[in-house]
């Protein structure tokens, strides 16, 4: 179990870091003629559209961007590690069957780097 933690927690410290290297938020979606624009308030990062068919590509790249501005995805590693912490309580306590479902947890956080070198397939959900 200590292993799975340390996996996933290893994994929420990348994330972190990349969302505090990002531009802060919040991040919005301006729809103009070739591009997309998300960024904060004075500052522009683009996603720009190459015709009709990508530039409606593009404002769905654009949405999906916005929607994870780095203030939300921050408050999304907190979350997860509340989880974490909590399901490790568990997973120590005296109950196997609540051990075992706090295991079932951690392996679903975990699965979401299936694709991570490090990840062991013993944790597949």
């Amino acid at each position: 179990m200590d292993e799975l933690v340390a996996f996933v927690t290893a994994r929420l410290d990348e994330v972190e870091t990349a969302a505090r290297r990002a531009t802060s938020g919040p991040w919005r979606q301006e729809p103009q003629e070739h591009q997309r624009i998300v960024g904060p308030t004075g500052v522009v990062v683009c996603v720009a559209g190459a015709g009709e068919m990508s530039d409606r590509q593009g404002q769905r790249d654009a949405g999906h961007i916005a929607r994870n501005d780095p203030a939300r995805v921050l408050r999304e590693i907190e979350a997860k590690r509340e989880v974490i912490r909590q399901c490790a309580d568990l997973h120590a306590g005296d109950s196997p069957l609540v051990a075992y479902s706090a295991g079932v947890m951690l392996r679903g956080l975990a699965a979401v780097y299936v694709g991570h070198p490090d990840y062991q397939e013993a944790w597949r959900p």
